[in-house]
């Protein structure tokens, strides 16, 4: 989950060749993810309206789900032997053009999946 940016929630956060909507990276075959506006809370479930509009989806959590804090970051965030995954376009280059970087730390030297 991440904070809206002025107001808005991130349509175009995604990781290059992925859609608005698709699993996270490091996604196994079967899963599906959804990217929207929180539109209400239950004990165990939690409705997310698809970035873009459409019907909400219905997103249950319980003991065994995972969190993630997002906080705002500049580029000194940034250093080498952490794990990151980068969403944005890629130019006439080949350079992928971010428009948001997620980082986190590796866990004994490898970057495990991204899906939390």
């Amino acid at each position: 989950m991440s904070a809206p940016r002025d107001g808005q929630c991130f349509t175009n956060a995604r990781p290059a060749g992925g859609s608005p909507t698709a699993a996270p990276p490091g996604g196994h075959s079967g899963q599906h993810g959804v990217r929207g506006t929180v539109t209400s809370v239950g004990a165990n479930t939690v409705a997310v309206t698809p970035a873009g509009g459409g019907t909400p989806t219905n997103v249950g959590i319980s003991d065994a789900t995972t969190y993630a804090k997002r906080a705002p970051a500049g580029a000194e965030a940034i250093s080498q032997g952490k794990c990151v995954t980068a969403g944005g376009t890629k130019d006439g280059s080949g350079t992928l053009q971010a428009d948001v970087i997620a980082l986190r730390p590796a866990d004994n030297g490898s970057c495990p999946s991204m899906r939390h």
